[in-house]
């Protein structure tokens, strides 16, 4: 009898995106102590879409491992950086395609998300460092500053951050712009 169930050997047995990304731009790894075991996670995301090119992952984690970082890739390749809302509810999406983990395997999902998060993060790191502008960059995901905020809040009488992300993108990405967006709408205009 096998610990897996059959949704995730399959899975494991026969991964599509395991291995390099070719001309990535980003990667993430996550390690648990626990059992020894890492995922990588590389991107290559595009720069003038935000899409999600590529998403390869390594691990030298178990079947449960595997299955969670080939579902991680297989349904957000392709994706753009907005349809990601801030990286929330990752962790539901691989529950609803292999079921719940058990208890003492939750760790090897949650490796996986971490892995994935922290390519995330890496690429917004690039994009703050290749910022050449003179105001603050507010929105890391689509490399928007503080100026463009302001005047297109101006200009389109914006009141509503999700009016704001609709029109420029900003916001809708990994989320974390939001307060500093939320305070530029909300400040008095002279």
């Amino acid at each position: 009898m096998s610990i897996y169930s059959e949704q995730i050997c399959q899975i494991s047995r026969t991964p599509e995106f395991s291995g390099d990304c070719s001309g990535e731009n980003a990667a993430g790894k996550a390690v648990n102590f626990v059992c020894g075991s890492f995922v990588r996670v590389g991107l290559r995301v595009d720069p003038s879409t935000k899409g999600l090119e590529e998403i390869r992952y390594s691990t030298n984690g178990c079947g449960f491992a595997i299955a969670a970082a080939e579902t991680i890739a297989r349904e957000f390749h392709g994706a753009n950086l907005t349809d990601l809302h801030g990286t929330t509810g990752i962790s539901d999406v691989i529950r609803s395609h292999l079921g719940v983990f058990p208890k003492d395997r939750e760790h090897c999902l949650e490796m996986g998300v971490d892995a994935f998060r922290a390519a995330l993060a890496n690429y917004r790191g690039r994009v703050i460092e290749e910022f050449q502008g003179e105001k603050a960059l507010i929105c890391t995901c689509f490399g928007i500053a503080e100026e463009a905020i302001v005047n297109l809040i101006e200009e389109h009488r914006i009141t509503e951050l999700s009016a704001f992300s609709d029109l420029s993108n900003a916001g809708s990405g990994c989320g974390s712009c939001q307060m500093l967006i939320r305070e530029l709408i909300e400040a008095p205009r002279n």
